[in-house]
């Protein structure tokens, strides 16, 4: 609905309000970048089939502050149905 957009676009300006600048270079990137194509987030190099897929640069949950984490599950929680949150929560 466009009520939820609304709620979703306020919690995602919180957050990146509340990331420092090193944390903020490493979640958003530039249209042009590449690496909005990759969404294949793993913390580290795997191989996959025989393919090296290569280390994502975004910023990690684990380097979240609390709040920040507690923000992120806000935006989630707006964002994905209940099973949805279930699964990001296990």
């Amino acid at each position: 609905s466009v009520q939820t957009g609304r709620d979703m676009r306020t919690l995602a300006v919180l957050l990146f309000d509340s990331l420092t600048q090193g944390q903020l270079d490493k979640s958003a990137y530039p249209f042009e970048s590449e690496e909005r194509h990759e969404w294949l987030y793993k913390p580290t190099p795997n191989l996959v089939a025989g393919i090296v897929l290569p280390k994502h640069t975004g910023l990690s949950i684990m380097k979240l502050s609390p709040e920040q984490k507690l923000q992120l599950s806000r935006l989630l929680d707006t964002a994905l149905t209940s099973q949805g949150m279930n699964v990001i929560r296990s």
